[in-house]
């Protein structure tokens, strides 16, 4: 009997679930479309039940062919699931485990004002929150959508269990709760100065810190699946989707970045200290966030840039990139200003008659000066890498990969077919072999586990 493992990526747009052997060869996969829906105050919420359903669905899916391939009911078992995702989404449940709100879409704007006014009443504070938490003060982290509930929803205040969605789905699976240190950096609660949950921002959430669970590293199994199709085999979170999918690509010493090539383009790079206040503030220029890597002791540095959106946007305008385009600046015949941070408006100024392929050319050029001036102050603080490995949907158009050429030294293409779903699966392999954390070792039966479908 051949034992498999499952790697599942929570995603915005899709909840993909890839199955590998031993080898960590892929052998089957499949995917479902995230869903969301729009609340009573006009925003985008998860589907709590949908996912849940998805997720059963798609563990069955691959449960079912493994049994069943070459022919023989006991041809394969799944031996483990590791689980990454989406990071600043999450679900604050009550008492009795049942969600006090649906999860709120991590790119819903909602806590953006909330933000706003924190930062105008209490600059301090808003200073402090970007060095302690490494993150921006905004709509996106958790901490802004919980600030938020706490101020329309009076019941908010009852929370017990704060869960990312790869937690909330490793709960589902197992009963029980646990918090993943690089999911943690996601939510604007983590003192990574102090290596502490932050007491300031449960201050300003009206919540107690015991909203966090015990920490499970990733790697180390939550228990056994006790219901659905894959009971039995050993449940990890893997962490934040983008580390992971660093992981999947073989991104994990210091010296090497990973460049995400999606729509959200991010270079991820692991650090072993976290920056002093004055390398922090030489980074403020860009759109970064940090925190804890899925090892302890690391860190991540995350550098977002436009250039996926930008690429995005001019293919719905003037259609797919011509194969034989290349940066070179346009003479002032065409500005492409990408969005700043915090902002999706791409600008774009024709001051004659151009040809698409002019326009192509300058945004490729932008996008090109962009990476380099990040690429070049990370160095200046973080030292010299040695080798950048690019994955994702944009590498598989050649005048991207020329562009990430010009940008990167030493580049590398990975050919892998998703990247986080594979991280999770490294995951699950060290969890199939390791023992329970001595914060979860009680014994789980399924009337433990809240309904899975």
């Amino acid at each position: 009997m051949s034992e498999l493992v499952i790697g599942l990526d929570v995603g915005t747009t899709a909840i993909k679930a890839v199955c590998y052997d031993a080898e960590l060869i892929a052998v089957d996969h499949a995917q479902v479309s995230t869903v969301w829906d729009t609340d009573e105050f006009g925003g985008t919420r998860l589907r709590l039940p949908a996912l849940a359903a998805s997720v059963h669905h798609l563990i069955e899916s691959l449960t079912a062919n493994a049994a069943s391939a070459g022919g023989h009911a006991d041809a394969a078992v799944i031996r483990a699931i590791g689980i990454t995702g989406m990071a600043e989404t999450g679900v604050l449940l009550d008492e009795a485990n049942e969600p006090i709100w649906p999860a709120i879409a991590w790119h819903d704007p909602r806590g953006g004002n909330e933000a706003s006014a924190l930062r105008a009443s209490d600059p301090v504070f808003a200073r402090n929150f970007g060095y302690v938490t490494g993150l921006p003060l905004d709509a996106q982290a958790s901490f802004s959508k919980l600030l938020w509930l706490s101020a329309r929803l009076p019941g908010a205040r009852r929370g017990r269990q704060w869960l990312s969605i790869p937690e909330y789905v490793a709960w589902l699976l197992t009963g029980r709760f646990g918090a993943e240190r690089s999911l943690l950096s996601s939510t604007g609660l983590y003192d990574h100065t102090g290596e502490r949950l932050w007491d300031d921002s449960f201050e300003r959430i009206g919540l107690s810190p015991d909203v966090i669970p015990n920490l499970i590293d990733s790697g180390t199994t939550w228990g056994p699946a006790v219901r659905g199709p894959a009971t039995g085999a050993a449940i990890t979170v893997a962490g934040h989707h983008r580390v992971v999918a660093a992981l999947g690509a073989g991104v994990d010493a210091p010296d090497q970045l990973f460049n995400s090539c999606g729509t959200a383009d991010v270079v991820v790079r692991i650090i072993t200290r976290w920056p002093d206040p004055d390398a922090f503030a030489l980074l403020a220029p860009l759109d970064i966030s940090l925190g804890n890597h899925t090892a302890p002791g690391q860190f991540v540095v995350n550098v977002r840039t436009k250039a996926g959106l930008a690429l995005q946007r001019l293919t719905q305008l003037f259609g797919p990139i011509p194969a034989h385009a290349r940066p070179a600046a346009s003479g002032g015949l065409v500005d492409v200003n990408l969005p700043e941070p915090g902002s999706d408006e791409l600008g774009l100024t024709l001051r004659g008659p151009v040809t698409t392929e002019l326009v192509w050319s300058q945004a490729l050029h932008v996008i090109a000066d962009q990476g380099r001036t990040g690429l070049a102050l990370m160095e200046h603080v973080f030292g010299p890498y040695t080798e950048a490995v690019c994955g994702g949907g944009w590498t598989n158009v050649e005048p991207v990969c020329q562009l990430k050429r010009q940008i990167y030294r030493d580049v590398r293409f990975s050919t892998v077919r998703e990247l986080a779903c594979r991280g999770a699966a490294l995951a699950a392999m060290a969890a199939a072999d390791r023992s329970a954390p001595e914060a979860a070792t009680r014994s789980a039966t399924e009337a433990d586990a809240p309904p899975f479908c």
